[in-house]
């Protein structure tokens, strides 16, 4: 189409007009974003609302591009005024490097500041890293008492440790296999699968056949597989607790040479289990719980889990308040579930201790532990 002279100059006014107007409303509409932040953190009293403060910093974390550095002066600023997220957010960011420079300590600091104010994600930071040897809980002057008592909880587990050592050291096996499992799981010291081993095979000089079991497993021997097995189901058959449940994961998950096979998986775990193993009354409840290997029975793996609850298993009380949380919940009210607790406040107590301790359930995982290294490229061991 051929424009006349007239045509032409109009359409250069209006180029030129756009051009103005989205030169003036750019800086307008960026003068508009910042004075509206400011009155997002503004309080009554002229104070930063430090609420509107993290949702900010979580906008600058999220944004793209992202601000981390002023997303954890802002979070910094919240925190600073007493906020439970606020300081979460910032132990987050030294946990992580992001925005700030790592630092576990700093990490560790404002976690504290929120897990005494009852924030269920610092509670549960602060557990995993105890848990995978990040921090080692002690005494500080400011603590408050849920601080108090996870330092009880890790002094309690190093003395264990150190009895449990002594007796070793006397020739007692049963503290030298006890003390392969602590070695393994990270309890009361460092988790070390070397020194495991070293337990293990000097429970089997003393013509401990389950200990035997257990050093052949965790030296990850799956080039001889045939000899492994024999080992653990010679041990399970003379009762060994430990060497049952070993065989029931060898069953369950096809290890060593053996086919899967659930049938046997769940007959030796409930071996184990009858004998009071915790692990196994857990594993054996969720079985039941989902029908895996063996008849769904609901009040078969209610029982198991209230066992495993009496010996302190976080995972077993996660299931029950789940199951107790869906029993009331309206959107499940077809299924007709029961409540197995009967108790909302123990019910919102498991929730949780077991929302806290979650990172427990694979860092002192016993089975898991035990035959990590011959899985090494699943755990990252070699």
């Amino acid at each position: 189409m051929i424009l006349t002279k007239n045509a032409k100059m109009i359409r250069h006014h209006l180029v030129c007009a756009c051009v103005l107007i989205a030169f003036v409303a750019v800086p307008g509409y960026a003068r508009a974003e910042t004075n509206n932040e400011s009155a997002a953190v503004r309080s009554d009293v002229g104070r930063p609302d430090p609420n509107a403060l993290v949702q900010l910093g979580e906008r600058f974390a999220s944004s793209s591009p992202q601000d981390l550095d002023r997303a954890a002066a802002l979070f910094r600023q919240a925190a600073e005024q007493g906020n439970a997220k606020g300081a979460f957010l910032l132990g987050q960011s030294y946990a992580n490097g992001t925005g700030v420079t790592k630092d576990t300590a700093q990490a560790v600091f404002w976690y504290r500041k929120a897990a005494e104010q009852g924030d269920a994600s610092a509670r549960r930071s602060l557990v995993n890293m105890f848990y995978f040897g990040e921090v080692e809980p002690v005494e500080i002057s400011d603590d408050g008492p849920w601080w108090r008592g996870l330092v009880r909880q890790a002094e309690e587990e190093r003395q264990a440790y150190w009895r449990t050592f002594k007796a070793a050291d006397q020739g007692d096996t049963d503290a030298m296999i006890q003390l392969g499992f602590d070695y393994l799981t990270g309890v009361g010291i460092a988790r070390n699968y070397i020194f495991a081993q070293a337990e293990f095979r000097q429970a089997a000089q003393h013509q401990r056949i389950d200990a035997q079991c257990l050093f052949d497993i965790v030296s990850g021997k799956d080039d001889q597989p045939g000899q492994t097995v024999q080992q653990c189901l010679d041990a399970a058959t003379q009762g060994s607790a430990v060497s049952q449940l070993a065989v029931s994961y060898m069953y369950r998950n096809g290890r060593f040479g053996v086919h899967q096979n659930l049938q046997k998986m769940v007959y030796w775990e409930s071996q184990a289990a009858a004998q009071g193993m915790v692990e196994a009354e857990y594993s054996l409840a969720r079985d039941y719980d989902g029908g895996y290997g063996i008849t769904k029975d609901q009040k078969q793996a209610d029982a198991w889990y209230q066992k495993a609850v009496k010996q302190g298993s976080f995972a077993a009380m996660g299931a029950l308040s789940v199951q107790a949380w869906e029993a009331h919940n309206p959107l499940f009210a077809q299924f007709k579930f029961e409540d197995p607790l009967g108790n909302p406040e123990l019910a919102k107590k498991y929730q949780e201790l077991s929302n806290e301790h979650r990172g427990g359930y694979i860092a002192r995982d016993l089975m898991l532990n035990l035959f990590a290294p011959s899985e090494p490229r699943r755990w990252g061991l070699r």
